[in-house]
């Protein structure tokens, strides 16, 4: 027994099993893998989609055992699998959704830091607090990301226990 997301190739087994899908519906649920086909002996026994309310609510909106497979805890097993990912695309959505230290986040950290300026050094960054420290850090390591240039420059200075480089950071429009 294999589960996996639904491909274009499963077509005529979809719709033998599922009479009230449209077809572009079917398009979207391969192309965003909302489908799962659930295989015995290469050969498709059973499907399920799913829909999302208010677009980050999964639903489940067909389970459909082909009938000469039921009885087998098919059913079961695709539903196990795609409450299994759903938890895994929800802790993983969450993780992004509520981390401070974001490429988004950073860009927005350094957009306030640096206001007008053109160019910041290092020294010219809050550094003091841990927190600071670990905004400045990742705010480097997603500058080039977020439209920024950093310079290494000579020379190193001591924050909360540790020895950096010296650097600045340059917004790229005016390098």
């Amino acid at each position: 027994m294999e589960i996996r997301y639904v491909k274009a190739e499963d077509k005529d087994f979809w719709f033998r099993l599922d009479l009230h899908l449209p077809e572009t519906e079917f398009d979207r649920k391969v192309r965003d893998r909302m489908g799962y086909i659930l295989s015995e002996d290469d050969s498709p026994a059973a499907l399920l989609r799913y829909h999302l309310f208010w677009d980050n609510t999964p639903f489940c909106t067909m389970l459909f055992v082909d009938w000469e497979h039921q009885g087998k805890g098919y059913g079961r097993e695709l539903m196990s699998r795609w409450e299994e990912d759903m938890k895994k695309a929800r802790e993983a959505y969450e993780r992004e959704a509520y981390n401070p230290y974001s490429k988004e986040k950073m860009k927005e950290y350094l957009e306030h830091i640096m206001g007008d300026e053109v160019c910041v050094a290092s020294d010219k960054l809050p550094m003091e607090s841990k927190r600071d420290l670990l905004c400045t850090l990742s705010a480097v390591a997603y500058g080039e990301e977020n439209g920024y240039l950093i310079r290494l420059k000579d020379g190193y200075i001591e924050t909360n226990q540790m020895i950096l480089r010296r650097f600045e950071i340059v917004r790229e429009e005016d390098r």
